[in-house]
């Protein structure tokens, strides 16, 4: 683990798991109001676990409507930011 101060970071090489360690990750991000991103992983790992945090539904309905605003047609990286956005 590397701890950034600076940015508030807490970088974590875990063991390779098919589940990316998320939920114990995630839930741990969740308990001091955090989140975690997935940086590296397989690809078939990165198939199946979200890279981002997921988001409280309002905020995730906000990211949408930005995100339709700038790209209404859902040309731009489909699927890559949220699965959601197809």
């Amino acid at each position: 683990m590397i701890y950034d101060w600076g940015g508030g970071l807490i970088w974590a090489a875990l063991p390779p798991k098919a589940d990316a360690h998320a939920p114990v990750v995630r839930a741990c991000a969740n308990a001091v109001g955090g989140h975690a991103t997935l940086i590296r992983a397989a690809e078939d790992v990165r198939r199946e676990v979200d890279v981002f945090h997921p988001q409280a539904p309002g905020i995730a309905a906000l990211s949408e409507r930005v995100r339709a605003s700038f790209d209404p047609k859902t040309i731009l990286n489909r699927g890559r930011l949220s699965r959601g956005a197809c």
